[in-house]
């Protein structure tokens, strides 16, 4: 049922989503189906925090800063204990607000 493909979606070994955000060293290619993966999963239990910080996590990777930003948000309040969430929360946005600086130069 929905609990054993979310289950199936968050603790298969997932190479991409192991690695730190912003870092290349997993496998590009997998990135759209990662994406999917984590969608879905959060379409089966939209509470789920590490399946928000696992998008979050790609997003990031994808450089698409904004979308990680709201994902890590929702993660750090489904998962108020994790400091990984307030931590990759605030790369994200140190990222952004880089990126806004060059646009200002």
């Amino acid at each position: 049922g929905a609990g054993y493909e979310l289950e199936t979606i968050l603790f298969t070994d997932n190479e991409v989503t192991n690695n730190a955000p912003g870092s290349t060293r997993g496998n590009e290619e997998s990135l759209p189906s990662a994406l999917d993966c984590y969608r879905r999963a959060i379409e089966l239990d939209p509470e789920c925090g590490l399946a928000h910080k696992r998008l979050a996590d790609v997003l990031a990777i994808l450089g698409r800063n904004q979308e990680a930003i709201q994902e890590f948000e929702r993660a750090a309040r489904l998962l108020p204990e994790d400091i990984c969430c307030a931590t990759h929360l605030h790369f994200a946005k140190s990222n952004t607000n880089d990126m806004l600086d060059k646009f200002d130069d």
